[in-house]
């Protein structure tokens, strides 16, 4: 099953936004090897400004099942602590 399939079967909620694609695709790749569900939702700046725009600018919420959502924080608190040189 990917990461996408089954949005239907579950509650998803928005458990971080971040600035731009780049830790977003990141969160996403760990979260999938942590085996928790993921969808990313972009915000629709890159319509207005350009598709370049999207990846520097816009705003990405991370999805994730409900019952999956402290796991996900924790991974993900991980990662942003690891990029901004916290852990």
């Amino acid at each position: 099953m990917t990461t996408q399939e089954n949005t239907e079967s579950h509650n998803w909620v928005t458990v971080y936004t971040l600035s731009g694609d780049t830790y977003a695709e990141m969160v996403k790749e760990a979260l999938a090897n942590a085996g928790i569900p993921c969808n990313l939702q972009r915000s629709d700046i890159s319509a207005t400004f350009g598709t370049h725009s999207q990846s520097l600018l816009a705003e990405v919420e991370i999805l994730v099942p409900e019952n999956h959502a402290k796991r996900a924080l924790t991974v993900i608190e991980g990662i942003i602590g690891e990029e901004n040189g916290d852990n």
